[in-house]
């Protein structure tokens, strides 16, 4: 068997099913980007063990692909506007098309009926926009070209206002440093689903403490059975409040299998926020306070810097881009808890686990419903590998996968171990803690309020920990990965795209993280 050589692990992802990440598959990733006029990433290699998904790439193949996105981007900045404008309406068109099958008594379906449903689901709504959003995410791969070009670009704005003062009388420095710019001009001002939901709890918090009956309900030791029943019979009309406010945002901790919230997870929010007596008056204030100060900063710096024509464009871009990543995302995550219905409802009538349906690949759904799928084959593909070029695609499962690893070489990619490491401000800041390496659930244990995140790359899995981290500091990443949305929306430092900060650190290290410069060193 031929050696396929020069693959690099572009990411690894917990809880993400091969029904699900089969999408990585060349023949569906490379055609978008052929129409959108850059180099395709190129041939794909997926790995599934047990839930878990390795996405693979040629390293060279995926490095002309980013640079050929970057230069497009460069050269015609409405490009990325326009790029922007289909990831959204392909996004919202995938929320809408989940939101109805949710709806949708699927029992009452025929099987060529489900069949289609699903089929729909995967090839026109969950590809379209999942592939569309690719671009956006490569532009910052391996080297964050985006990013730094346009850090480099404000440092020399900067740079020429200060040789622009030194001759006057009074040397003022500018009152914001180079990461407080870079940060503001690429925050976007629309809120997230998660911040929608943040204040829509302030709001079912302030009317819960203007009911002395409601408060009592939910400062009570009850379990979440009682305290429902209570709540129901005592005010039935707040009951469906937050019964609604519960199915409306659930879904946002869900990634691909779950899973959602409880009620619970809603009850002990809102204890929490009543024994630290929040009050919503004075959390909405801060909150439009900031997004007043966010848009007055990002004005600010446009007119003193100069910033105009293309480049202004450039920063909308990326200011977008970051927006639409987290929308898509919501998306995915909602449309993937739907799919759990629907993929259970395939389990009922093959008789199969839920675990092996998840094994299914989207294009055998239609076989599984006709009883046509092995079901040994299935238990098979516990350990799977799918390779896929444009010429088509050929997987491998089992014994027969572990034999086609062998043939892989991976790029070994050399990595010092300093004290020091550098990389992007996502958000500003600076503050010494202890650190704690969180790549997985099972890292969260470990996690103390205060310490300092450092993983690989956060994804929502680990949003536990994210929120009792005093900074982030992460591996992979540029102005739009998942640490940086979420530090600006918590407001803790964060340093992304450092490479090699897991190697670097351990747990229990005490480091600094300026994330202001964008440099995080050990000093204990």
């Amino acid at each position: 068997m031929k050696k396929l050589t020069g693959f690099i692990l572009l990411e690894k992802i917990p809880k993400a099913p091969l029904f699900i990440f089969s999408l990585g598959d060349a023949e569906f990733v490379n055609p978008f980007f052929k129409e959108q006029g850059v180099i395709p990433p190129g041939d794909d290699l997926a790995i599934y063990e047990n839930i878990d998904f390795s996405f693979c790439y040629h390293l060279d193949s995926l490095r002309k692909c980013t640079k050929s996105i970057f230069d497009k981007l460069i050269k015609n900045p409405s490009w990325g506007l326009e790029l922007d404008d289909v990831i959204l309406e392909n996004a919202k068109s995938f929320m809408e098309y989940s939101s109805q099958l949710q709806k949708m008594s699927l029992s009452k379906l025929s099987d060529q009926e489900l069949s289609k449903v699903i089929h729909d689901w995967f090839f026109k709504y969950f590809k379209d926009s999942w592939v569309s959003g690719w671009p956006a995410v490569l532009v910052d791969f391996e080297k964050n070209l985006f990013s730094n070009y346009l850090l480099d670009y404000l440092k020399q704005k900067l740079d020429n206002r200060m040789k622009l003062q030194k001759g006057q009388k009074k040397d003022k420095k500018y009152p914001a440093s180079l990461g407080d710019i870079f940060s503001a001009l690429t925050t976007p001002l629309e809120e997230t689903y998660a911040q929608q939901e943040n204040i829509a709890l302030l709001g079912l918090l302030e009317e819960i403490k203007s009911d002395p009956r409601l408060s009592s309900i939910f400062l009570s030791d009850k379990d979440k059975k009682s305290l429902l029943s209570d709540l129901q019979r005592q005010n039935r009309l707040f009951f469906q409040k937050f019964t609604q406010h519960y199915q409306k945002y659930c879904w946002l901790p869900y990634m691909y299998i779950g899973p959602s919230w409880d009620e619970n997870y809603f009850i002990e929010s809102i204890r929490g926020l009543l024994r630290q007596k929040v009050s919503y008056p004075e959390e909405m204030n801060d909150l439009k306070k900031k997004k007043s100060k966010l848009r007055k900063d990002q004005e600010m710096y446009l007119r003193d810097l100069s910033i105009h024509d293309e480049h202004r464009v450039l920063f909308e871009v990326a200011r977008r881009f970051v927006y639409s990543k987290s929308y898509r995302k919501d998306a995915m995550y909602f449309s993937c808890s739907v799919l759990e219905g629907l993929l259970r409802e395939v389990a009922k009538r093959t008789s199969l686990s839920l675990s092996q349906v998840y094994r299914i690949f989207p294009w055998e759904i239609e076989k599984a419903l006709e009883g046509k799928i092995d079901e040994n084959i299935l238990n098979q593909r516990v350990y799977t590998i799918q390779y896929s070029t444009d010429k088509g695609r050929k997987i491998y499962s089992g014994k027969e996968a572990r034999s086609f690893f062998q043939t892989i070489a991976f790029v070994e990619q050399k990595t010092e171990k300093p004290s020091t490491v550098v990389g992007d401000c996502a958000c500003v800041g600076k503050v010494r803690g202890k650190v704690k390496i969180i790549n997985s659930i099972d890292d969260m244990k470990k996690m103390k309020e205060g310490d300092i995140l450092v993983s690989y790359a956060t994804s929502p899995d680990i949003m536990t920990a994210i929120k009792k981290s005093s900074a982030i500091v992460t591996d992979l990443g540029g102005i739009i990965c998942h640490a940086a949305i979420v530090s600006r929306e918590l407001h803790i430092p964060c340093v992304v795209g450092t490479k090699i900060a897991t190697q670097v650190f351990k747990d229990d290290d005490i480091i600094e993280v300026d994330a202001t410069h964008g440099i995080v060193r050990k000093v204990g």
